[in-house]
């Protein structure tokens, strides 16, 4: 029983030190399993403790009966755990989840794959739009393949300074052949975009095939119960915004039609035109609201595995950032 007291205590104390050594030589955040773990070796740390002090006592005569293999038995299961259930690290020592950095300017998504150590990496952004993101990975040294299927999109972004270093291409996730990247994203609508079950599964198989293994698909989806499309109304959503060049634009959405997930919605633009009247634009969208339960799901059968789900930092309770990871070794 000599050695278990001494081993006992001393894998708690493993456990408790080597947790925030391997955080900090990692540089991740703890998983909440590995907070968890953490704490129960805290406790179990404090109990051998206390009993050490009680036996030590020499006031009792009849010292209490300290059952020493049950003990042990969970500090091993507390520090295996804890360990375990830490990120792993990525090959070529990337990170094994991106995390939030102060990118304040754009989306959710943009903040969550912006990451510190990103640089270098190689990045296919997916549903670019006018390429905002890809040029922003493109300037911290990204290698970066951006794709969109509207060609006009892709025709301002391409006209943007930086773009020479990214590559444009007209077309969505299926249509890129790669199989190199460390990082995919789908920001603002994009992921809801895409409204056909099939062409969702297609998509996300698509991204999968991009990745390395152990790359990373990063998106962000508003949350179904949080029901904001009952908030796109001309009243609560107009606004006047001044462009160079064109004046002042009108603009507001509204709710078209809600057919159980698909959400249909209009944006009105008004602008002034060359007689002095004004010229309407309009643009009809389809987004897709996909219950968490089902994105998992979907993730899983396209062999990601998700690594968190967690509330967009400036929108919490109304939009979600998914971060998932390749299953394929």
């Amino acid at each position: 029983m000599g050695l278990i007291s001494v081993v006992g205590p001393g894998l708690v104390v493993l456990g408790v030190v080597a947790l925030p050594v391997l955080a900090a030589v990692r540089r991740r955040s703890w998983s909440r399993w590995a907070a968890a773990f953490y704490v129960l070796s805290l406790a179990l740390l404090f109990v051998w403790t206390a009993k050490s002090i009680v036996i030590a006592d020499s006031s009792f005569d009849d010292p209490p009966a300290w059952p020493a293999l049950p003990w042990l038995l969970a500090a091993v299961l507390a520090a295996a755990i804890a360990v375990a259930t830490l990120p792993r690290r990525r090959e070529r020592g990337r990170s094994s989840r991106p995390a939030e950095s102060p990118c304040v300017l754009f989306s959710p998504a943009t903040r969550h794959a912006c990451r510190d150590d990103a640089a270098g990496g190689q990045v296919l952004d997916v549903g670019c739009g006018t390429g905002t993101f890809a040029l922003l990975l493109s300037r911290r040294g990204c290698d970066v393949i951006a794709v969109d299927p509207a060609a006009a999109s892709v025709e301002v972004a391409q006209g943007k300074p930086g773009a020479q270093h990214v590559r444009w291409q007209v077309g969505d996730a299926t249509s890129v052949q790669v199989d190199d990247r460390d990082l995919v994203t789908m920001t603002a609508n994009t992921a809801q975009l895409i409204v056909e079950p099939e062409a969702w599964a297609s998509t996300l198989e698509a991204c999968r095939a991009a990745l390395v293994p152990g790359g990373h698909l990063v998106f962000e989806t508003r949350r179904r119960s949080a029901r904001a499309w009952e908030g796109w109304t001309a009243q609560q959503t107009r606004r006047t915004t001044h462009v160079d060049g064109v004046g002042a634009v009108h603009s507001h959405v509204e709710t078209v039609a809600v057919e159980d997930a698909l959400v249909t919605f209009r944006w009105r633009y008004v602008l002034p035109d060359a007689r002095g009247g004004s010229e309407t634009l309009t643009s009809t969208s389809t987004l897709r609201f996909r219950e968490e339960a089902e994105l998992e799901d979907d993730l899983r059968r396209a062999g990601l595995d998700v690594l968190d789900v967690r509330e967009a930092p400036d929108r919490p309770g109304q939009e979600l950032v998914v971060l998932a990871r390749n299953r394929r070794t």
